[in-house]
């Protein structure tokens, strides 16, 4: 763990530059707790009155916003800079490599406002939270202040007074910067979960706060926690929010969930929350209500239906979680503007009683094995993943996050399956079209991400800050951005789909993406809120796909002509300056016009001063940031101004700058009218940014379906590639009598291929192509029976692990909706895809290798059904022999009999083989060949899949590849040698025993 990962507190020890009080025996909490205390709050710092009374006054302005965050890093503002001091200074220093000057009272350092973004972003990167106080009044206003207090006020309220304004986290920053950004950089979401838990029950609420999208719900767990695994590798959240009861669980269950998150490849952050308002319904309802109205009506669907009609929970755990995330997003002052236009959807594909509706179930252990997302032990662990591969056709970063959605979550529905299907055909068929639009997409910022931030702005926070109000002026600049790239996605879709070409489209689904829709006129069209998030149990992609409306995209174009119709764009230099247009507010107009009228004055006065000095070489100069006006002057007319009403007040080379007291009364007056024109804009521009949010739901569904197309096309991409061998087009049965069936046809592993081509290219040696194989289980309707479990033999490394993983791949690349590395793929739906390979314990969870083999068996055992895809590789090696035997047939018997599911199988138990060679019709023989050459006792391996029984594993051949000593490789033979020969007696004598029990059984 890094220094800056480390708890704020314990770094005081290191550092012992702040005042005594900070240090770490005498720190004390505002209640005067110590750390040791269990109610400590490590938020709060207690401050001596002694020592605050003889701190200066801008340095006890500064203690009492730190005393109240002590546990964030403080960036207090100083007009255009950043400063942060003591402790934050020291521990920042290092991390925004600045540099402490030497010889100070005080450590500090600072930065200019330009560089705050990145920044924080480096801040937070380190685990750190980051508070910005920002100044609430102007140097002009706190003059007012004291002023009109005659004098008298405290010691701290004579310096500008600030607050904190905003305070980052991990998961709640992203760089604005990034926004604009063309093309897939920063795609990935960074989801912040907030779970709450009682035994094996969860209730759950993440969210990625850059989409506003919020997931709710709850779910009963096994003993293994499998469904919590699984939950929190799909989203891998960046931090985590719990009860604060979990720094020192009591429960066995939560310490165990606690620990996988922490043992997890990139463990999230914490922040522990008092429960003490978030246990009762009531008070949770109304913690809810203060965002959304006491009309529950009016409230988004996916949390009405959490609620009673008498107040009282339907599903209290995730109505828990649900409380918890908003209670975070209040301490970080976030809830205000992202919780009331956020859309809340339920996740229950976690549910184990709602799998037989929605996606493929694929399990945290499915997606570790087949390296879905990550592949552990690279630097870059996406590298080589299954989602890198598929996700490599993608334009857009919302592109590529839905894609990883349907990577996790592929199609369970045959009709939806081959809908998608023919839509990623025409896109492989329309080669140049599909190359035209990704090459428009590309140029794309994250519309997502963009909207969203939008969408805020229509809130009203209580915040007050000037220099938040001055950005709010600013955001008319990014609403501008936004109703330009808005037009141009309507722009691309016209220009790459013509009406000529959209009538050659076979795909119903394409067509109807493609396609405009006309919207309902103003009095026909829906308010939000009541239907905001209805029934929404997936963001996936538009929720259309059973719509009879042939036209999908949203025409949006008149709403943006209306926004068009209320701006004014100025042109001031380079740059476009909103205004509303006349007569839209009346208070605006008239604050406008005395801008106007001020400047107007201004410009008369310096006619008046070129008349008196007689020069028309005499102008205004704007470029102090002192003086918001000057007269300058050529240097030579020096002489002419008259030193009684002329105040000298800058120079410049030949040149002098002056200004008068009827100037300065004229400056105020500006400023006095800029105040009214500013406080009059900011109402105009949040009922606008409102009026823009009402429409929410219509570009919602255009950035669904511009996201879907991004992900088709990058399917298409895939499917196109036959650089490597053909593609096939699945053939997704809907008719097979129930039948399971799958038929693979000389299929690939997608990334392994990739990775041989690659290395091919660096390391001649390597080999040259990926060896295809195929793969049949399952009967077809009209066609003799066939085994719909193939037990496999072979020797290590000969490629049988590859071949199960390969497997699943394809299957899951045909329900995702995308041609599949092989001659030919036919098969019914997969429902759920189980796996056990490889080896690995959980030492912290004191659980040995295998205890986690035997916690996967389990899974399969008890929830694989006829529909399902199992591949188990070597069940049974982490214990003796007999033991590993006795298991692994048992477990074949019971999916054979039992569960029926087509299954990939391998052993190196050749006693299993023997025992399962009369069941052919339900389990096939096969293995992966190799030649032994006996004289030089050196094996090849062919890598090629056929039936029949591998001769053994050559366990002795592979260990000589490995470089194991020669003496030792004798013995090992020899033993091999001895324990074949028992082997084979004891086979014999299984065999015969069997045999005379046939016998007896049927005389």
């Amino acid at each position: 763990m890094t220094e800056a990962k480390k708890n704020l507190n314990a770094l005081v020890d290191e550092v012992k530059d702040g005042p005594w009080f900070t240090h770490p025996e005498n720190i004390r909490d505002a209640e005067g707790r110590r750390p040791d205390d269990p109610n400590y709050d490590p938020s709060t710092l207690l401050i001596p009155d002694e020592d605050y009374k003889h701190m200066t006054p801008g340095m006890q302005r500064y203690w009492e916003i730190k005393s109240k965050n002590y546990d964030k890093i403080v960036l207090y503002r100083w007009g255009e800079w950043f400063m942060l001091y003591y402790q934050d200074s020291e521990l920042s220093s290092k991390i925004l490599d600045l540099c402490i000057p030497p010889r100070q009272s005080q450590k500090m350092i600072g930065f200019h406002q330009g560089h705050l973004q990145e920044n924080i972003e480096k801040l937070v990167k380190e685990g750190l939270k980051v508070a910005i106080a920002e100044q609430t009044e102007t140097g002009k206003e706190l003059a007012k202040r004291i002023k009109e207090d005659g004098g008298v006020v405290g010691t701290s309220d004579k310096v500008v007074r600030r607050e904190i304004a905003q305070i980052y986290s991990i998961g709640t920053f992203f760089n604005q910067e990034m926004l604009l950004t063309k093309g897939s950089i920063e795609y990935d979401t960074k989801f912040i979960l907030a779970f709450c838990q009682e035994g094996q029950h969860f209730g759950f609420c993440y969210y990625d706060f850059s989409t506003l999208k919020f997931y709710l719900g709850s779910f009963e767990d096994d003993m293994s926690l499998k469904q919590f695994r699984t939950l929190t590798l799909q989203i891998r959240p960046v931090e985590t929010v719990v009860p604060s009861t979990f720094m020192r669980p009591a429960s066995p269950k939560i310490s165990e969930s606690m620990m996988i998150l922490r043992n997890s490849h990139t463990p999230p952050s914490f922040t522990f929350l008092s429960m003490h308002e978030l246990n009762a319904d009531d008070k949770l309802v109304e913690k809810i209500a203060k965002y959304f109205g006491t009309d529950r009506q009016n409230w988004p669907v996916t949390i009405r239906n959490l609620i009673k009609d008498d107040g009282s929970s339907k599903d209290h755990m995730a109505l828990t979680a649900l409380g918890m995330a908003i209670s975070h997003l209040e301490q970080l002052l976030q809830a205000e503007v992202t919780i009331p236009v956020a859309e809340f959807y339920t996740q229950d594909e976690h549910n184990q009683e709602l799998m037989k509706i929605g996606s493929m179930v694929i399990d945290a252990q499915a997606i570790e094995h087949l390296e879905l997302l990550e592949v552990p032990g690279r630097r870059n662990n996406r590298e080589g993943s299954f989602f890198n591969f598929m996700s490599s056709g993608c334009s857009t970063s919302f592109g590529k996050r839905l894609l990883k959605r349907w990577v996790v979550g592929p199609l369970k529905d045959a009709e939806r399956i081959n809908m998608r299907l023919d839509a990623v055909t025409d896109l492989v068929n329309q080669e140049m079209a599909r190359d035209k639009l990704q090459a428009k997409l590309k140029k794309l910022p994250d519309l997502e991400r963009m909207l969203s931030k939008i969408y805020t702005y229509s809130q009203k926070t209580s915040v007050k800050a000037i220099y938040i109000d001055i950005s709010v002026i600013t955001r008319l600049d990014e609403f501008y951005n936004l109703l330009g790239i808005l037009k141009r996605v309507s722009e691309i879709i016209t220009d790459v789909f013509t009406p000529e070409l959209i009538k050659t489209l076979r795909s119903k689904r394409l067509k109807a993406l493609v396609s405009f829709k006309k919207l309902a006129s103003k009095a026909e069209a829906p308010k939000r809120g009541k239907k905001r998030g209805a029934a929404a149990k997936s963001d996936s992609e538009a929720d259309t796909t059973h719509e009879e409306d042939s036209n999908l995209f949203p025409d949006f174009l008149p709403i943006i002509q209306d926004f068009e119709k209320m701006i004014t764009w100025k042109s001031v230099g380079n740059k476009k300056v909103p205004e509303p247009v006349e007569g839209l507010d009346e208070e605006f107009d008239m604050a406008n016009k005395k801008v106007e009228k001020v400047k107007e004055k201004l410009d008369g006065y310096l006619e008046k001063v070129r008349k008196e000095l007689k020069s028309r070489q005499v102008n205004y100069t704007c470029l102090s940031k002192r003086f918001r006006y000057e007269i300058e002057v050529p240097e030579d007319m020096a002489k002419k101004i008259p030193q009684d009403d002329y105040v000298n007040t800058s120079n410049a080379k030949g040149k002098k700058r002056y200004q008068t007291e009827e100037l300065r009364d004229m400056i105020n007056d500006l400023e006095d009218a800029e105040d009214e024109f500013k406080d009059a804009l900011i109402p105009f521009l949040r009922t606008m940014f409102k009026k823009f949010y009402d429409s929410k739901d219509i570009f919602t569904k255009a950035l669904q379906c511009l996201a879907e197309l991004d992900c088709l096309c990058a399917l298409a991409v895939i499917s196109s590639n036959t650089d490597y061998g053909p593609m096939a087009k699945p053939t997704i049965l809907e008719d097979n009598d129930d039948l399971p069936y799958i038929e693979l046809r000389q299929v690939r592993h997608p990334c392994v291929q990739e990775q041989i081509a690659k290395s091919t290219l660096v390391n001649k040696a390597a080999p040259k192509k990926f060896i295809p194989n195929d793969v049949v289980m399952g009967s077809l309707k009209g066609y003799p029976a066939q085994a719909s479990i193939l037990l496999i033999t072979g020797p290590n490394m000969g490629g049988k692990s590859t071949l199960l993983r390969q497997t699943c791949l394809a299957a899951i690349m045909a329900q995702i909706g995308c041609y599949v590395p092989a001659e030919k793929c036919v098969m019914t739906v997969v429902d759920r895809v189980f796996t056990r390979l490889g080896a690995s314990d959980r030492i912290l969870e004191n659980k040995s290798t295998f205890f986690v083999e035997l916690e996967e068996t389990k899974t399969i055992v008890e929830q694989a059904t006829k529909n399902s895809l199992v591949i188990m590789d070597e069940l049974g090696r982490g214990t003796s022999t007999f033991d590993g035997y006795s298991i692994a047939h048992s477990v074949l018997t019971y999916l054979a009999n039992i569960v029926q599911c087509r299954s990939l199988f391998t052993t190196h138990y050749h006693m299993l083989v023997e025992d399962f060679r009369e069941m052919s019709d339900k389990i096939g023989l096969f293995h992966m060949k190799s030649n032994y050459e006996q004289s030089s006792d050196q094996i090849k391996f062919l890598y090629k899949f056929a039936e029949g029984v591998a001769p053994k594993s050559f366990g002795i051949q592979v260990a000589k590849l490995a470089g194991i000593n020669e003496r030792v490789l004798e013995i090992a033979k020899g033993k091999s040698e001895e324990f074949n020969v028992k082997i084979d007696h004891l086979t014999r004598k299984v065999r015969d025993s069997r045999v005379t029990t046939a016998i007896a059984a049927t005389e």
